[in-house]
């Protein structure tokens, strides 16, 4: 290690000390009376949180975080899988519940080190797991029983939008997901993904199921696939440029899909988080798949 990078770590180490030491009494006062700060990192998780009811005890989320509307107004402590310790504790939370996918590991260790409770919350991609989720989330910010209430209402959510999957289900549309996390990568969801399952709750057949998670895709593959309808969220449309530059995928033209420009769009947090609203997201889907049906 060179001088210059020796002084660098020790600086850095430095300030991170100062700031849990500024935290210190703090947590401890906010303890002592019972006064939750609760930080959030990750889109899904910070939506549950104020499902659960403890919305006004969130001092601050991470920038992937957009639902519901009173978290615009939080600061923000940077991208949840790459955020850094520091801006975490400037906020003095006593509890910081964080996705799986949150990370570095060395930021909430030093999190841990500095008093600071940290709860890490599985990824979920099926119902099972969102509510055993709901239920971890639930426990660990003290609203067990507003967990169960809100288990009770997805379930009912769930089954009323599985109803009208049904109407669709008869013509069994194949729908492709295309994600986008920026312009110059296109992906396609597979199998065991929160899409997916949305998809077929949705009463749709997903178009390329030989994979699990997210891949590129071809353009042989693209057309092999002959999705009826393609789905997408409000952030990946954008980012490739809106519909016309989504049309222009290369093999998408020779699609069903692409001859007739069938495409639903939904926000990104409502079809990804798996969550309180996932009733919600199945619904649009099917409602609009049978609006497809109609129109084919």
């Amino acid at each position: 290690m060179s001088e210059n990078a020796a002084k660098a770590r020790i600086v850095k180490t430095a300030a991170l000390a100062a700031a849990a030491a500024l935290c210190a009494l703090p947590l401890a006062a906010a303890a002592e009376k019972g006064e939750e700060r609760i930080v959030t990192l990750g889109f899904d998780i910070t939506e549950l949180v104020f499902a659960l009811g403890a919305g006004e005890h969130v001092v601050g989320v991470d920038s992937s975080s957009g639902y519901p509307a009173e978290v615009e107004k939080l600061p923000k402590v940077g991208y949840y899988r790459k955020f850094a310790a520091e801006g975490v504790l400037s906020l003095r939370p006593t509890l910081v519940v964080a996705s799986a996918l949150a990370g570095p590991p060395a930021a909430l260790d030093q999190l841990r080190k500095a008093g600071v409770r940290v709860v890490v919350v599985d990824e979920v991609s099926d119902l099972e797991s969102a509510r055993k989720r709901i239920g971890t989330v639930a426990e660990a910010i003290g609203r067990v029983e507003a967990g169960n209430a809100l288990v009770q209402r997805l379930d009912r959510e769930v089954q009323e939008a599985k109803a009208l999957g049904d109407k669709v289900r008869a013509a069994a549309p194949r729908v492709l997901f295309l994600f986008s996390p920026t312009p110059s990568v296109l992906n396609v969801g597979g199998k065991e993904t929160v899409a997916s399952e949305v998809i077929a709750m949705a009463g749709g057949k997903l178009a390329v199921d030989s994979f699990q998670g997210y891949r590129p895709i071809s353009t042989e593959a693209l057309v092999a696939a002959q999705p009826d309808v393609l789905l997408v969220t409000e952030r990946t449309l954008a980012s490739l440029g809106g519909p016309e530059k989504l049309w222009s995928v290369p093999g998408l033209s020779l699609t069903p899909a692409g001859k007739a420009k069938r495409m639903v769009v939904l926000e990104d947090t409502l079809l990804l988080g798996m969550g309180p609203r996932v009733g919600e997201a199945v619904s649009q889907l099917a409602r609009q798949l049978l609006e497809a049906k109609e129109a084919r």
